[in-house]
């Protein structure tokens, strides 16, 4: 995580969506493996969901907009 020191008010959100967004989808990022399978995937997606359920914006974090 950045510092907010000399950062504009901007800087410092995208950097927070971006961090909540990787957060939120790091299943899929890093533990989905080239070869898996659909029932791996289903798996991964899991926690995924979870995350969304708790926080609905996770896709737009994604995306970072941040007007």
């Amino acid at each position: 995580m950045i510092t907010a020191h000399g950062q504009g008010d901007m800087e410092v959100k995208k950097v927070k969506c971006l961090h909540a967004a990787v957060t939120g989808y790091a299943p899929l990022i890093y533990e989905l493996e080239e070869n898996a399978d659909f029932d791996r995937l289903l798996h991964l997606c899991d926690s995924v969901w979870r995350c969304l359920e708790s926080d609905p914006k996770l896709p737009v974090k994604l995306v970072c907009k941040t007007e």
